[in-house]
């Protein structure tokens, strides 16, 4: 569907009024509905499309859900990091990111262990785009997308040269 409509060519809400039943007098009766049909179009489509979230601000990470170990250990995490990060309760609580939102960028900026710094710019645009795993600084590709609803934004994650997931 498109949220587009227009009056036919030549069409005008200027022209000058024809005498009253001419063809000429319906035809721009007919150019005045679909005018204001399309006027009333265009408002109905801005409004059904929904309002994207700007995800701008401060976040703490509060909840984490699902076995957050074996996931880990899929992704080939060693058994030392697993436990660091199990004994940091995975950073519930303590893990801050900082986003910055602007159109349709993403920059993302959060502090790791031993004082380093994971910084990236997405560009929201279904195209995939070069990052770092911040976990361990390999390459990875990151397709960051708006869903069909409008305001869920989904970021898919590879790893360079592989189709796996980071760990």
């Amino acid at each position: 569907a498109s949220c587009l409509a227009a009056a036919p060519p030549g069409a005008s809400r200027e022209a000058p009024a024809p005498a009253s039943g001419s063809p000429a007098a319906e035809e721009n009766a007919v150019n005045e509905e679909l005018n204001t049909d399309s006027a009333a179009s265009d408002d109905l489509c801005k409004s059904a499309l929904p309002e994207r979230p700007d995800f701008t601000g401060d976040w703490l990470m509060v909840r984490l859900e699902g076995n957050m170990d074996a996931f880990m250990k899929e992704c080939g995490v060693s058994f030392l990091m697993r436990s660091a990060a199990s004994a940091a309760r995975f950073g519930v609580g303590t893990f801050k990111t900082q986003v910055r939102h602007s159109d349709e960028v993403l920059h993302v900026v959060s502090p790791l262990i031993a004082g380093k710094v994971y910084k990236s710019s997405l560009r929201i645009d279904g195209t995939r785009q070069d990052d770092k795993d911040p976990t361990d600084g390999k390459r990875m590709f990151v397709t960051p997308a708006w869903e069909a609803d409008g305001a869920t934004l989904r970021c898919e994650y590879r790893r360079g040269g592989t189709r796996a997931p980071p760990p």
